[in-house]
């Protein structure tokens, strides 16, 4: 299972033309809104940061991606392969925004953190994937984490 989502991970992190050759204009838009309402629903005291953040660029050479059509191919893809985005927290401090973003797989119920910082980089103009992580997430166990941190 843990091979899937990477290699979903992968495949949508590093090859957006071939999921958005698959998807119409009008279904990309439906799939934007659904992100921008999911993330801004977790964090509501930080919606105008995060719509610009959204509307920056992801440049590679002469061409480029719009941040907000990166996740929304992301959340195409997530729903083709049988999974759902849980929760996303959004952090920004300076030029780094950070999204840590729970998913669950519908077949088994496993839960997966997957944690995408950007930078902005000014002299660009655009943002660049500064640090990624992915990593299981084991239910019987945060019961217990939350408990100790939180004092219980």
């Amino acid at each position: 299972m843990i091979k899937k989502l990477v290699l979903m991970l992968c495949i949508a992190i590093s090859v957006p033309a071939v999921i958005s050759a698959e998807i119409k204009e009008s279904e990309l838009s439906g799939y934007r809104s659904a992100f921008l309402k999911k993330i801004i629903s977790y964090n509501p005291d930080k919606e105008a940061e995060i719509r610009r953040c959204m509307d920056g660029y992801i440049k590679t050479g002469s061409s480029g991606i719009k941040l907000i059509d990166k996740f929304a191919l992301f959340l195409y893809d997530c729903n083709s392969k049988g999974l759902s985005i849980e929760k996303i927290k959004f952090y920004k401090d300076g030029n780094v925004n950070l999204f840590i973003i729970t998913l669950k797989d519908k077949s088994d119920d496993s839960l997966y953190s997957l944690s995408l910082e950007y930078t902005y980089i000014s002299t660009k103009g655009s943002f660049e994937l500064s640090d990624i992580s992915f990593s299981m997430i084991f239910p019987d166990k945060i019961k217990g984490v939350a408990q100790f941190f939180s004092g219980g």
